[in-house]
């Protein structure tokens, strides 16, 4: 039986996962199936903050 093609290469998770560290992430786990490859981080541990916006001020000229 012939080798099929690797449906996600090494260097495909290399980059996610560099880019999940830079985004400001800790990856937790990568998980390998036939289909694919799944990255999973502590996103959800986070405590989202809400963004703080400076209120709209009116200019009069």
């Amino acid at each position: 039986m012939a080798r099929r093609a690797a449906t996600v290469s090494q260097t495909d998770v290399a980059r996610t996962i560099r880019a999940v560290i830079a985004a400001g992430l800790t990856v937790t786990r990568v998980i390998t199936r036939p289909d694919g490859v799944a990255i999973e981080t502590n996103a959800g541990e986070q405590p989202v903050t809400p963004a703080t916006t400076e209120p709209k001020r009116k200019w009069a000229l």
